[in-house]
């Protein structure tokens, strides 16, 4: 049996450049002005919510200007940092005075420059060079969760995932390590997979038979494994291929057979295409090196479609065939996160990013239908987030977003007015820093459960309320 306790829930490229973020004069070129309206903290959680913000966003405001009134006839007329063109003194992204202690020096000023986020403060990003300030996330207070029970899992803790086993209320508890340890809410734990160590786990019925069916990729191998739900748990391993961060299972073809989709921040994105005969294909390149991965129907047909991230954020839909950049922004690589939802209740699925950065995390969502380009919006969550889990966490009909890394948080969807579509974002105690996390219902009870391991032990925290 568990032990019950009793407690309460507790840079890869280098653009060089920068230009000026003050009026030169007046413009015949681009201007780009940012100014975002305070909403109201106490807005709309969602029917049944139970969550409440308690801060209001602030605001900001940027203007760029690209040209200078200065007439030219030679790029020697015009300021420095500047281009002549058809008479007119162009910004061409050349630092020609070198930069001062701040930034970018200029006869105009200095400037902050930036080529990551991390180069700038907390609670902006890097936004073209330029550290531009975030709107703060509303905070509020999360739905209870106690501490259940600890799961002993010899060897270390890799990855999580919960599952339908046996079409009961419960569910049960992958944990990747030494092998697959499938653990129930009674106390007592399976081993299947023995042998292999699992990187990352995926749940989905891949042979259409009705249960749900794991996927691994295994790093002893070096090759992703099925390990099928035929009440032996017998598994096949498919081709070697790349070595991936992370694993997804999308029906990308639309035949009723889901197919396993990989990102490698190496080696790009592949696919081993599954044809519903036992059989699997050798992997198949599709795009370039990604860190991240999630999927979803992202445009209403029958195929399902994935979003990646390496340097920029795309969706690779009509089987993975076409590519739709959804946001760059920033230079260089970064860690976001992704998870697909309907977080605002619009109906279309929205995208999510989550990167952590100087204390907090920088938060991009992308509105439904994200294939037409409906917006995003950045904000800024006040805690690291490294990796998320999407759930309805408080079962008001939004899709939740749990985020492990030095805490535990949880950041709940609404029908905000704007493309946030997140309503407010809280903190959850926990026994310990969680580096991993999953979201189910392991008690039965119609609620999700959260789970969350350090990488050396498992604690399940069930509702309290």
């Amino acid at each position: 049996m568990w032990n019950l306790t009793a407690g309460l829930g507790l840079p890869v490229a280098v653009l060089i450049g920068c230009g000026p973020i003050v009026a030169i004069g007046e413009t015949d070129g681009s201007t780009d002005t940012s100014d975002e309206t305070d909403s109201d903290p106490s807005g709309p959680s969602g029917p049944g919510s139970n969550t409440s913000p308690t801060t209001s966003p602030t605001t900001s405001a940027t203007t760029v200007m690209t040209t200078s009134t200065t007439e030219c006839t030679y790029d020697s007329d015009c300021p420095p940092g500047y281009r002549c063109d058809n008479n007119k003194c162009y910004y061409d992204g050349y630092c020609a005075d070198g930069c001062c202690e701040d930034g970018c020096c200029y006869e105009f000023g200095c400037y902050d420059y930036c080529s990551y986020n991390f180069d700038c403060p907390s609670g902006y990003q890097c936004q073209y060079n330029q550290c531009e300030i975030l709107q703060v996330e509303a905070a509020c207070e999360s739905v209870p969760f106690g501490i259940g029970f600890e799961i002993p899992i010899p060897g270390g803790v890799q990855s999580l995932a919960f599952i339908d086993a046996d079409g009961s209320p419960e569910r049960e508890l992958l944990v990747g390590g030494d092998g697959v340890t499938l653990a129930r809410i009674d106390g007592t734990t399976s081993q299947i997979a023995e042998g292999t160590y699992p990187y990352d786990i995926a749940v989905r019925d891949v042979d259409a038979d009705g249960d749900q069916d794991i996927a691994i990729f295994d790093a002893n191998s070096g090759a992703p494994r099925i390990i099928l739900n035929d009440g032996m748990w017998s598994s096949v391993q498919l081709p070697s291929g790349p070595y991936p961060e992370a694993i997804v299972l999308a029906d990308v073809e639309g035949d009723g057979f889901p197919d396993l989709v990989a990102a490698s921040s190496g080696e790009g994105v592949y696919m081993w295409r599954n044809d519903g005969s036992g059989e699997w294909s050798e992997p198949n390149y599709y795009w370039e090196p990604s860190f991240s991965i999630a999927s979803g129907n992202l445009d209403g047909d029958t195929t399902e479609d994935v979003v990646v991230h390496g340097y920029t954020t795309y969706a690779l839909a009509d089987g993975l065939q076409s590519a739709y950049e959804l946001y760059s922004g920033a230079y260089g690589y970064t860690a976001r996160q992704l998870g697909v939802g309907n977080f605002n209740g619009a109906g279309d699925l929205d995208v999510i990013g989550v990167e952590y950065s100087n204390g907090g995390s920088i938060v991009t969502s992308f509105v439904g239908p994200v294939l037409q380009s409906a917006g995003f919006m950045s904000t800024w969550w006040p805690y690291v987030v490294e990796v998320i889990e999407v759930a309805d966490m408080n079962l008001d009909g939004y899709a939740d977003v749990l985020g492990g890394g030095q805490q535990l948080s949880i950041a709940y969807g609404g029908a905000e007015p704007d493309a946030d579509t997140i309503v407010c974002v809280s903190s959850v105690a926990s026994p310990y820093t969680p580096y991993r996390v999953a979201a189910g219902d392991m008690s039965g009870d119609g609620r999700p459960d959260i789970a969350l391991s350090d990488g050396s032990v498992v604690h399940v925290m069930l509702r309290t309320d």
